[in-house]
């Protein structure tokens, strides 16, 4: 099937596949955030309602990366923004245009962990899964973003010196970021809940990412 996916599939359809998988760590922190909700129950929904509108902006940040995405018209965007001091990172990203609005995203995305306490989670399977989805992931999201463009840029003979080899080493590095938080995130949970819904999603974006530099090295 990744064979399949990799040979057929654009730069701009991979970039769409490997985009699927970004949310699947914030499926794991519903899970595990409600089975910690009775040590500290303010603490706790705090966070959870953190990560309920993280869901709401994430598929919009994904159609963002795609070039659409428009506003973002949650019935509780306002509410949430004030909740979590996250208003003037909502603005920025509401006002943004082109490249600098996936990097408000990030910034939004950032503001919103934070101000919902994930950041500030104790135990540390749920906390490397938030990292993963608020931070690392973002991060590659936006950068797979810039390969497609860097890719685009030398197959029309347009690139700069060094574009498409500076846009591959980032990929790769923030790839390794991701994956590196999402097995902390396996590895810290004793239950084995983590390794369950994480360990075959951390693969296949492992592998599809792979087939993301592929094909901007050798876009024919």
């Amino acid at each position: 099937m990744l064979t399949y996916l990799n040979t057929r599939l654009s730069i701009g359809g991979r970039l769409l596949v490997i985009a699927t998988l970004f949310v699947i760590p914030l499926i794991l922190l519903v899970f595990l955030l409600r089975q910690q909700a009775m040590k500290d129950i303010s603490f706790a929904q705090k966070e959870s309602a953190g990560v309920v509108y993280l869901q709401e902006l994430w598929p919009h940040y994904m159609r963002t990366a795609r070039g659409g995405g428009g506003a973002f018209e949650a019935a509780d965007a306002a509410q949430n923004n004030a909740k979590f001091a996250a208003e003037d990172a909502a603005k920025a990203y509401a006002t943004a245009q082109g490249p600098a609005r996936l990097e408000a995203g990030k910034t939004l995305i950032g503001a919103v962990a934070d101000g919902s306490n994930l950041t500030l989670d104790p135990d540390l399977d749920s906390f490397y899964a938030q990292d993963a989805a608020t931070v690392e992931l973002p991060k590659l999201l936006a950068s797979t973003v810039q390969l497609k463009a860097a890719a685009d840029a030398a197959a029309a003979g347009q690139a700069k010196p060094g574009q498409l080899d500076m846009a591959i080493s980032q990929v790769s590095t923030y790839e390794k970021s991701a994956e590196d938080a999402l097995g902390a995130s396996m590895k810290n949970n004793a239950a084995g809940t983590a390794r369950a819904l994480l360990a075959a999603p951390a693969a296949a974006l492992h592998a599809r990412t792979q087939g993301l530099i592929a094909a901007a090295q050798s876009p024919a």
